[in-house]
């Protein structure tokens, strides 16, 4: 069974990184909906990555999410947003309202960084 999961998540690594590289290639010029969602698949790839290296020293995955898994995923999910806003309305993503979009988020990493400095634990 081990395997069997090592297997699924090292394919699902390489078919993100094929689908992120063939984004990037068929681009035009001044398209940078397909840049965003290719960005957005990458992401995907480091987090395959990460699993896939857990999964490979015998690690066995945590089935109850922690605090910073959770924030990795409100992370994925305010980056899966930023494609349709592009697709939708092009050029109204300056960096100023991506960072608009992403202030909640970063707000929560700010309080987890504070909790954690001041020596707060988050049981799973």
């Amino acid at each position: 069974m081990q395997s069997l999961y090592i297997a699924t998540v090292f394919a699902g690594a390489i078919v993100c990184l094929l689908t992120s590289l063939m984004l990037i290639a068929r681009r035009q010029s001044g398209e940078r909906s397909r840049i965003i969602l290719s960005c957005i698949v990458l992401f995907s790839v480091f987090n395959y990555i990460t699993r896939f290296v857990a999964l490979s020293q015998s690690n066995e995955p945590e089935m109850i999410i922690s605090a910073p898994m959770l924030l990795l995923a409100i992370f994925m999910s305010t980056s899966y947003i930023l494609y349709p806003i592009e697709v939708i309305s092009p050029g109204y993503l300056t960096f100023k309202r991506t960072l608009g979009v992403y202030s909640p988020w970063l707000l929560l990493v700010g309080v987890y960084g504070l909790c954690v400095l001041a020596g707060v634990s988050f049981p799973a």
